[in-house]
């Protein structure tokens, strides 16, 4: 097998523009091999795109778009993958790739209304039978529905929450143990303290209970709002997957 530096030194002495560009491809599947999507597209992108058939073009602009997929940079997904959908037409299986792709990426960025859009797009040009698609279009639908599509947590709000109430921001966020929990040691630590003042043990009251209070409380307040993007990720995962899964069966039936 070639090296990275095996074939770049084959593009810089080329001068043969459709070997320059062979070359190129491979150290660009080398570099989707390894996972280092930046490069792929770095690489793919030194390609000049105006000697490259139609064919070959529809190729290149997917695999940009899929890089950049993994990469997680949605938005250049779906522009790389629309470039791939308007240079060849006649590739069919290149055609249901991108508009997959393009679903995908419209669902990670929360966009449900397009990515809804686009699923019906690619359910029409799926090579199943008419029932299927008509199958397939209602499971969209009902899939994308407003009230079956993921209820996000504002992370914001919960911040502000367990800032008025410590804790109540982790139950808002769904994470009641570990909202009740730190609502327990806020009203421990208040009392200890309060208990010291009481006492005229101020140095106990300040170092064994303001100062730890102050410091759970400071943390308390970002942790619910971690704890609430935290689930927004699970969330938009478990769904996000669910619509996956299903349009993926069609391609592996053909």
């Amino acid at each position: 097998m070639e090296t990275l530096i095996d074939l770049e030194r084959k593009i810089f002495f080329s001068t043969i523009s459709d070997s320059i560009s062979h070359y190129t491809i491979q150290k660009a599947e080398i570099y989707k091999a390894t996972e280092q999507y930046n490069e792929v597209i770095y690489t793919l992108e030194r390609l000049s795109f105006g000697s490259l058939s139609d064919s070959l073009k529809t190729a290149v602009y997917y695999e940009l778009g899929l890089a950049s997929f993994l990469n997680h940079n949605y938005q250049q997904c779906i522009a790389y993958a629309n470039q791939s959908l308007h240079s060849d037409f006649s590739n069919n299986l290149y055609l249901q790739l991108n508009q997959l792709l393009i679903t995908l990426a419209y669902n990670e960025l929360e966009e449900y209304d397009k990515g809804f859009e686009s699923a019906i797009v690619l359910s029409n040009q799926l090579e199943i039978s008419n029932k299927g698609k008509d199958d397939l279009q209602k499971e969209m639908g009902l899939l994308y529905y407003e009230k079956n599509r993921p209820r996000f947590k504002n992370p914001s709000k919960a911040e502000t929450m367990s800032a008025i109430i410590p804790g109540l921001g982790q139950c808002y966020s769904g994470y009641y143990v570990e909202g009740i929990a730190n609502f327990t040691l806020h009203a421990l630590l208040l009392s200890v303290s309060a208990y010291a003042v009481y006492e005229t043990y101020y140095l106990t009251a300040y170092f064994g209970g303001i100062n730890l209070l102050i410091r759970f409380y400071q943390g308390g307040t970002r942790r619910s709002s971690y704890l609430a993007s935290k689930r927004n990720y699970i969330l938009k995962k478990k769904y996000n997957n669910k619509i996956k899964n299903r349009m993926l069966q069609d391609f592996t039936q053909k």
